[in-house]
């Protein structure tokens, strides 16, 4: 007997907002695990490390057949990891 599923919920443009959480923790938990202390240098690698993660994930996207490339994601993977690494500046102890 088949079972038919719910129609899931979505929002226009959800999935870019989800890119750009995803990043936004991401980069607020690399944040908060480099240091205790707020250093530019901490701040700087973990957004680079969240940005090239979400940037290699959508090139390699390019040479995968049911996969999309979107610069959309691309760019809420930027806002995400910086949102996350000043959003770790206000909540690191000093």
């Amino acid at each position: 007997m088949p079972v038919e599923m719910p129609e899931a919920l979505t929002f226009p443009f959800h999935d870019k907002v989800l890119h750009g959480l995803n990043y936004l923790i991401l980069a607020f938990i690399v944040a908060n695990t480099l240091a205790l202390e707020t250093k530019w240098q901490n701040m700087l690698f973990s957004f680079l490390y969240a940005f090239t993660l979400g940037l290699i994930i959508e090139i390699l996207q390019y040479f995968i057949p049911y996969r999309n490339f979107d610069v959309i994601d691309i760019l809420c993977n930027f806002a995400g990891g910086l949102s996350g690494c000043l959003l770790s500046i206000k909540t690191v102890k000093k």
